[in-house]
């Protein structure tokens, strides 16, 4: 093999010295490495070393030192000549006539070295060359044979070779079986940090796993019966077969029909050359099968499905909120629930189950906010309230400040004027109260309005007559009476010892809201959750 001009910079001069290897000249030059002919001067022989030297990467540095290129291309280098070395590594466990044999490995000069027995003889594409018309069925069939038992031995240890080409298996000159050269390990490792595939895979020889990254197209041993049956096309036509790539895309690939050559094997190469791996030889002893005439070629079959991925699970519908507001709001219209959260509906896809709950639960806050300032606006227009039990003996009737009604919030008196119809609800205890002063000269309270005392004197609150506020209104001729005490059977339950317990199971601004009214009564005045949050409104300047 001829070197050229720019191959020889590259290169090792004669005269360079590896211990007892001693380089003599070099022997060929390939994309990823140097083959050189060198004698080993302790066995008195000569020998072959292959030293890891991608042209792609890496140049010869002053005499002998190898460097890369670029610094980025640092990483690649390195990823390469660690495969260059378990390729040597692998190559020397094996003990195999059709596997190429390693004597020793090593590390120098910033790259890496194996020493091989030195061949003489022809690639399998230059001994086709030189033929004239296909060789006979009994000659190919034992380069075939000799190759696959190779690989066999090479798959038993999940080992695969990636590189089967007509250059890469060598026939001797003295007769002996064909030799399985060069693996792909640098090459492969290379490929698959760069991408650079037209210049590491030689196309005509490489399945469409090599190209895949898809974990779903795996290399195996169907990934060298690929290449096999690729390397046996050309042996018998002349020609390889397409790349795989186009025949993923239509494949126009005829069957093999070969005067001379029984019908069976060249089924059976028909089968290796299938472009989907599942449809291709599994195994070594599949492929005899077939081949030996024991089986017949299985029809193509179609790919397992893939799993479908998970669906997501289906957006629970939003429910009715179970929420108070402390001694103001008891309870909640059915009417109103209806109108501010989304009914149970079957569950859809998408976002929209989670943008109408959003939906439901900021209408229920603004309610609760619209609540709170209805509450501060009454307590604000309402006059100070006295002792519920001097107020029964000292005034006819309940009344109020002139123009008390006139003065509320058009939306108050709206929620009033609704609410008139509806049905009252009964209350703990009934009194009157008097405003003293101008009281005597007060006109009565409007009958949208009734002041309700529900547990303790002084908590007093103007509320609209509905199911919700209304409290039962007396007859029209009815005349005060005092206060009467409930039935022990009727009390209600125990009292609360902390303002947080007054609140029950309320949540978010309902709870808040409730301890800080509870927090204004006297018997709560010492609770901890109570100081902690006058604190809190002294250092906020009265905000809490």
């Amino acid at each position: 093999m001829t070197v050229s001009a720019d191959d020889a910079i590259n290169a090792l001069p004669p005269g360079t010295r590896f211990g007892e290897l001693e380089v003599l000249g070099t022997l060929g030059v390939g994309g990823f490495g140097i083959v050189y002919l060198a004698r080993d001067h302790a066995l008195e022989r000569e020998i072959a070393i292959k030293e890891y030297m991608p042209s792609q990467f890496a140049q010869r540095d002053g005499r002998s030192q190898v460097s890369v290129r670029s610094i980025s291309m640092r990483e690649t280098f390195e990823l390469g000549r660690r495969s260059f070395v378990n390729e040597a590594r692998l190559l020397a466990r094996f003990d195999h006539p059709s596997l190429l044999k390693v004597y020793r490995f090593w590390e120098a000069n910033g790259t890496a070295y194996m020493a091989m027995p030195r061949l003489v003889g022809q690639n399998l594409r230059e001994q086709r060359k030189a033929l004239p018309t296909p060789p006979p069925e009994a000659w190919v069939r034992r380069v075939f044979d000799a190759v696959l038992s190779g690989l066999e031995t090479l798959h038993a240890q999940q080992v695969w070779h990636r590189d089967v080409a007509p250059d890469n298996i060598f026939l001797p000159a003295d007769g002996g079986p064909p030799i399985l050269l060069d693996f792909g390990a640098a090459r492969q490792a290379i490929g698959d940090r760069t991408q650079v595939f037209t210049a590491i895979l030689k196309p005509s020889f490489a399945p469409i796993e090599q190209y895949a990254e898809a974990t779903s197209l795996k290399q195996g041993p169907w990934t060298d019966f690929y290449a096999l049956a690729a390397v046996m096309h050309e042996l018998l036509t002349g020609h390889p077969p397409p790349p795989c790539t186009a025949r993923a895309m239509g494949d126009e690939l005829a069957p093999l029909a070969i005067e001379g050559y029984s019908s069976g094997f060249l089924a059976a190469l028909d089968w290796a050359l299938r472009v989907p791996p599942h449809q291709r030889p599994q195994s070594a002893a599949a492929w005899r099968e077939v081949l030996d005439g024991r089986a017949p070629v299985p029809p193509p079959q179609a790919a397992a499905p893939r799993p479908a991925p998970p669906r997501p699970a289906p957006a629970q519908p939003a429910g009715k909120l179970d929420i108070e507001f402390a001694d103001t709001v008891q309870a909640l219209p059915e009417d109103l629930l209806q109108a501010t959260v989304v009914p149970p509906a079957a569950p859809a896809r998408g976002r929209r189950p989670l943008l109408l709950a959003g939906a439901g639960v900021a209408a229920l806050l603004l309610l609760g906010l619209f609540v709170v300032q209805l509450r501060g606006n009454m307590a604000r227009q309402a006059p100070p309230v006295v002792d519920a039990a001097a107020s029964a003996a000292s005034a006819p009737a309940s009344t109020v400040q002139p123009g008390l009604a006139a003065s509320m919030p058009d939306s108050v008196a709206g929620v009033a004027d609704a609410a008139s119809a509806a049905a009252p609800l009964p209350v703990t205890r009934v009194a009157t109260v008097s405003l003293g002063g101008a009281a005597a000269a007060s006109a009565p309270l409007p009958a949208a309005l009734k002041p309700i005392i529900t547990e303790k004197a002084g908590d007093f609150r103007p509320v609209p007559r509905s199911p919700v506020f209304a409290a039962p209104e007396p007859a029209a001729s009815a005349v005060a009476t005092p206060v009467q005490a409930v039935p022990a059977s009727t009390a209600a339950a125990p009292e609360p010892r902390t303002a947080a317990e007054a609140c029950g199971g309320r949540v978010l601004l309902a709870r808040a809201w409730c301890i800080d009214r509870q927090c204004e009564k006297p018997q709560f005045r010492n609770d901890a959750e109570c100081v902690k949050l006058r604190e809190l409104r002294a250092n906020n300047g009265g905000v809490p």
